[in-house]
């Protein structure tokens, strides 16, 4: 690195290092904030913490910028570079590179407030009923991330396809995955033929989007229907 680019690598590493007081202090709210979300019982309960959450993190945000100000990716490389053998750098750069697990605990939170909503309104084998259902549907997560691989896989393959018989082929694989899923699917979900049961999930389903998302995934073949569509419109205009 050229003594001009390294005198501006240790200008920033200087200045970064000087949020040390900043980044602790961010942390630990971040700490208690994982604490508080471990506890809470209500719905607006949550959504004001979730507020604050986010808060918090835009006004860090918004010094990380700025001290990020100047920095392009080949220094933004160096500096991480750097934090490998420097702890204290290393601890400020690990917040630029984010952390998920708050998300993720906000998400189960959610979930927890959501499963407490719907078991309320049920009593005795209703109320079974609908906790088997959650139960195998929890099954599925595993399969469901399974399946967002897949489909991205082929979305790849119909982006490269160039001729109308590769699609086809294609379409018969997905066709073909889509049978198999829909049996899988199948043999673990079987929704509840009591209305009040079902009407319980629904209302569920809908203040827990992501795990509507996560039943999506088994319509296999629906989900590429716009990949599949896109590359057919494609082939004839080319």
């Amino acid at each position: 690195m050229p003594n001009n680019q390294q005198t501006t690598l240790l200008t920033l590493i200087k200045a970064l290092k000087q949020l040390k007081p900043q980044i602790i202090l961010f942390k630990e709210s971040m700490q208690d904030f994982k604490k508080r979300l471990e506890t809470v019982n209500e719905e607006n309960e949550l959504a004001t913490l979730v507020q604050d959450i986010n808060q918090r993190e835009n006004e860090l945000n918004q010094v990380l910028r700025q001290a990020a100000a100047g920095i392009d990716k080949s220094l933004f490389d160096a500096i991480t570079q750097q934090s490998q053998n420097d702890n204290e750098l290393k601890e400020i750069m690990d917040v630029f590179n984010g952390d998920n697990s708050l998300a993720n605990l906000i998400t189960t939170t959610r979930e927890r407030l959501g499963e407490q909503t719907l078991y309320a309104k049920l009593s005795g084998d209703e109320l079974q009923m609908a906790k088997d259902f959650m139960q195998r549907l929890k099954q599925l997560s595993s399969i469901a991330q399974l399946l967002e691989a897949q489909k991205e896989l082929f979305r790849q393959r119909l982006k490269e396809a160039d001729d109308a018989q590769t699609v086809a082929a294609i379409e018969h694989d997905i066709l073909a995955q889509h049978e198999g899923i829909t049996k899988v699917y199948n043999a673990i979900i079987f929704y509840p033929d009591n209305e009040q049961v079902a009407q319980a999930l629904v209302d569920y389903f809908e203040t827990n989007p992501q795990l509507l998302a996560q039943v999506n995934a088994f319509n296999f073949y629906d989900s590429l229907i716009k990949d599949l569509a896109d590359a057919k419109t494609r082939l004839k205009s080319s």
